[in-house]
């Protein structure tokens, strides 16, 4: 994937990308296509725990990565 595929992939699992700074967005494009899987892999295993309540609280979740 290239830098951009990597943002957008994570901007369609839901990760809220466009409002991060630029500077971690940067860190984000910078991540493997693996690293990228993991947080598409941990977000979704999260959100299956728990989707009703983690979808009505707003709040970030492990450090603000995982929205």
């Amino acid at each position: 994937m290239t830098p951009e595929e990597r943002i957008a992939a994570l901007r369609d699992s839901g990760f809220p990308v466009d409002t991060l700074s630029a500077d971690q967005q940067a860190v984000l494009r910078q991540l493997d296509d693996a690293e990228v899987a993991v947080l598409v892999s941990v977000r979704a295993r999260l959100e299956a725990e728990d989707p009703e309540v983690r979808a009505h609280s707003g709040e970030p979740i492990i450090g603000g990565v995982l929205f």
